[in-house]
């Protein structure tokens, strides 16, 4: 399992590849968002309750500098961007699979390997 590691400040993050069992948490914690958004009219906050925070949480092997984990996603929303932008950034280099649009993708590839074939 690949893995990979982002210091910032006072906090470190392994990132891993997926296992079944992250896969998993993740699922559980997109569902725990899907239920919770529905309260909240703004729309960045609903892209990260149900994807942002549910996928960075999920694909974190260990980690250092926190006060508790998993961190509330109260807290996640106050770490600074930057270490959200490269813990995100590792996250899907890692798992491509768990990026939004990602099934869309791989069919619209196929589909052109199979025309390309086809002609």
């Amino acid at each position: 399992m690949q893995q990979e590691t982002i210091e910032f400040g006072k906090y470190k993050i392994v990132v891993g590849e997926a296992t079944t069992l992250m896969g998993m948490r993740r699922t559980m914690l997109r569902v725990d968002g899907i239920d919770k958004i529905e309260e909240v009219s703004d729309d960045g906050l609903r892209i990260l309750y149900s994807i942002t925070y549910p996928d960075l949480i999920a694909a974190v092997v260990e980690n250092d500098g926190f006060s508790s984990w998993p961190i509330s996603f109260e807290d996640f929303l106050e770490l600074p961007e930057r270490l959200t932008s490269q813990w995100e950034t590792v996250v899907y280099r890692l798992n491509p699979h768990w990026q939004p649009g990602f099934e869309d993708e791989e069919k619209e590839k196929k589909h052109q390997n199979g025309s390309t074939e086809n002609s």
